[in-house]
Parts: C-alpha cells; structure tokens; sequence
C-alpha cells in the first residue's frame, strides 16, 4: 500500500487583514465543524433548546454556507472574525447554550447581519440577508434580537481584538499557519578591533599614537610629521604676476 502524502500547511499572513477571504473561511469553517462535532454529542433538553434550533441539519455544509453568505453579502474579513467572538461572548455568558449542526447556520446568518451592521459603513437590508441564509425576513429579525440579548449587545470589536482570535483560530487549524516575521537586520555591524583597545571615557584622553571615534580608542601608525617652520619676522611677499601689478600676501 503507498503511503499517504500529508499536504505542507498553508502559510497565512501575520495581520487578518492580508488574509484571503478564502483562506479565512476555511479557518472558521474549520473550527465551527470541529464544535458541531463535539456538541452535538450532547443530548437535547429543555434547558438548552434555543430560537436557533432548527428541526433538522440543513441540507448545506457549513464551508458553502460561509461561501454562499460571503459572495451575496461581499462580507468583510472583520465581520467574519466577528462571528467568531460573538459565539464566544455568547457561550460565555450562557454555558447551556451550544454550537452544533442544529443551531450553527441560524446562528451564522444572525451573527454576520450584525456583524455587517455594526462594523461596516455600508450594508444590506434583512430581507437580502435573510434571502441569502435560506430563513425568512421575520425569522432573521427574531434571531438578530434574540443574539444581541444573548450577548447583552455588547457587538463591539476593536482591530487588536480579531487580531488575537485570527492567531488563536490559526493556532487550533492543523491546515494554515501564521507566516514567521522576518529576522530584523541590524543597520551597522559592529566590527572588533584588534588588538582591542580601551574605551575612554574622554577621547581627549588617548594617549600619543592613538586615534579616537566615538569614544573608542584604536591603535594607528604613527605619522611622520615635520617640525613646524617658524613664522617669519616679515609676511613674505610674492612678486608681482604677469596679469597685475598686485602684491598677495601669504598669511603665516
């Protein structure tokens, strides 16, 4: 038998903003069938039945339901993210309440029409929302309500905030990760001296032979120089020059 290739996860941006929209509703579609998953092993009671229920899994996977809200809506990476708070806040607050292939799609439609309303500058009607999710006007209305009282209309997110949950979807997803921030490079290289020098505190201080930058003293050839010449008791001067009758006089 051959064995099985393991594809290289999927090397995603650092900041939500980069991402592709695509790229992203893979991440949330992920982790909304990994809950579905895990809750719906849990049996239905009174106590944990909500508006959201439907009677039966809708006949639509959670990825093209995402697809299909994303393409009629042209929703925005933040609202997507946003969904994912919400359900947070939500199971914060109700830990009866669950995610699961019952409640999932009513919830995803409610939580991006509020999410569109709450961070973009321009969105659509309920009756287009509620068109695209397969529900009817009034049952979006009653479940756009019925979320906001869950979270106690808390729906506002600020950029660091879905920054943070974007690495923390990332981080559980075993198909994408958060491409490594490049190795800063240093703007000058400090090179050693040799021999090493002492460091003085005062470059006035190096002693004869030496040559002092910023503080550090370094060992160079010794120049040859010769004496001064004294200055003359007179400024010399120079005869006159072939265009003037002029005299120059050289300072000392």
């Amino acid at each position: 038998m051959g064995a099985t290739m393991e594809l290289a996860p999927i090397t995603l941006p650092a900041s939500f903003d980069e991402c592709d929209t695509g790229h992203l509703v893979h991440l949330i579609s992920d982790l909304l069938c990994s809950l579905t998953a895990l809750n719906d092993r849990i049996p239905l009671s009174a106590a944990n039945i909500s508006p959201f229920h439907s009677r039966q899994p809708p006949p639509i996977s959670i990825l093209d339901y995402l697809r299909r809200i994303v393409k009629f809506t042209a929703l925005e990476r933040a609202c997507l993210l946003a969904t994912v708070v919400f359900i947070d806040r939500v199971c914060h607050r109700h830990p009866t309440f669950t995610i699961s292939s019952l409640t999932v799609h009513r919830f995803l439609v409610a939580a991006t029409t509020i999410a569109a309303k709450s961070i973009c500058d321009a969105f659509f009607t309920n009756a287009l929302y509620a068109k695209v999710g397969g529900i009817t006007t009034l049952e979006l209305n009653a479940l756009e309500l019925e979320l906001l009282r869950l979270v106690d209309w808390q729906v506002a997110v600020s950029g660091p905030l879905l920054q943070e949950y974007y690495h923390g979807v990332v981080a559980q997803s075993p198909h994408f990760v958060i491409r490594a921030p490049p190795t800063p490079t240093p703007s000058h290289v400090a090179i050693p001296l040799s021999p090493p020098a002492e460091v003085l505190s005062d470059p006035f201080d190096a002693p004869a032979g030496t040559e002092c930058a910023m503080g550090v003293a370094k060992a160079v050839e010794p120049r040859v120089s010769c004496p001064p010449t004294p200055p003359p008791t007179s400024p010399p001067i120079v005869g006159p020059r072939r265009d003037s009758h002029e005299c120059v006089t050289v300072p000392p």
